[in-house]
């Protein structure tokens, strides 16, 4: 049985893998994630969004980890699927989760084990910077303007995404658990120049068959311009935990849920609820702008731009590392506009 895991970056058409290319393939079991969240079962939820993301050292059961597949082998088996698989581009995440990456790929060894295939999808840091900003403001809540946000980045870089986008370390940390030859890098950039042979070089390298009447309608829209401005708006007027910086409440805590149905008889905690429901009004912007003419008054446009000294900062901070990417991984980066 072919065995895989998508592990990211955010921010790089993970949605539309999961929703159009692993979930619809006839020979792949699929674990998750689908859109809206969906996972195969509440204990591969706890293990997505707990075991990989968050528990601490002493809360986590390495054996209990490594058992976990076996049960979905067989099913996959039984129902004579070629490969079984997972996407979680949060395992790549630099905001959403308490657990260091490396830990996390170690985590995803003990459940996935050996042989297993890795792809990792990649994208231009100054693109994916601006990319990730967006996300932010659109679904964690924050209220930092975007000057504020690079100044962060640069600045306070030992805790800041920065070091997340040295992908040649990713590319080792993945590599050296599960060996160079499992581990596929692919550039986002290149989805532009063909949809399917995006999706068809991935599913080569897992195994499988390339996927016939490929829908390749773009997910999660880029919001305009005014419905961005909304959103930033209504995160400084509205206070929410969601993605505050707390040591007490996790972001996406909802997305955990399973956690806390379990036979100590918690449920779902209000703060986490609330959060589930302001995240799901983000969507909802542009029918709140027609309700309320008095807010699209004050709405005013945010910048994302980068200076050309401030392009020139991306360029020195990363060049080395797509350098060795392109060494090691034999990928003509330049072709598709990274810093070289």
């Amino acid at each position: 049985m072919i065995k895989f895991a998508h592990v990211g970056f955010p921010k790089c058409a993970s949605t539309w893998l999961q929703s159009e290319v692993f979930s619809k393939h006839d020979d792949i079991f699929f674990l998750g994630r689908r859109p809206g969240d969906k996972i195969i079962s509440d204990e591969i939820r706890t293990l997505f969004w707990s075991t990989f993301l968050d528990a601490r050292e002493f809360a986590y059961e390495q054996s209990n980890t490594k058992s976990l597949l076996a049960p979905y082998l067989r099913l996959a088996e039984d129902a004579e699927k070629q490969a079984i698989g997972l996407s979680l581009e949060q395992l790549l995440h630099p905001h959403i989760g308490r657990i260091e990456l490396g830990e996390r790929a170690k985590r995803l060894y003990d459940f996935m084990g050996a042989n297993t295939k890795i792809i990792i999808v990649i994208r231009e840091q100054e693109a994916w910077i601006k990319s990730y900003y967006s996300n932010l403001v659109s679904e964690i809540g924050v209220t930092v303007t975007f000057e504020e946000f690079k100044n962060y980045f640069f600045a306070e870089k030992d805790i800041s995404p920065l070091s997340t986008l040295y992908y040649d370390r990713v590319y080792d940390v993945y590599s050296e658990l599960f060996g160079y030859d499992n581990v596929k890098v692919v550039p986002m950039e290149s989805i532009k120049n063909s949809v399917s042979e995006f999706s068809n070089e991935i599913l080569r390298f897992i195994g499988v068959s390339p996927l016939n009447n490929l829908n390749t309608e773009k997910r999660n829209e880029s919001a305009s311009e005014e419905h961005f401005s909304a959103q930033f708006y209504l995160n400084n007027q509205e206070g929410y935990r969601l993605g505050r910086s707390t040591s007490i409440h996790r972001a996406f805590g909802w997305q955990a849920r399973s956690i806390y149905s379990d036979d100590s008889g918690f449920e779902l905690p209000q703060p986490y609820q609330n959060d589930q429901a302001l995240y799901l009004k983000s969507w909802r912007i542009e029918n709140l702008l027609k309700d309320k003419p008095e807010i699209r008054k004050k709405l005013q446009p945010i910048n994302r731009d980068f200076s050309e000294c401030e392009k020139e900062r991306i360029r020195k901070v990363y060049i080395h590392s797509n350098r060795r990417l392109q060494e090691l991984s034999g990928i003509e980066l330049s072709q598709y506009g990274y810093v070289l």
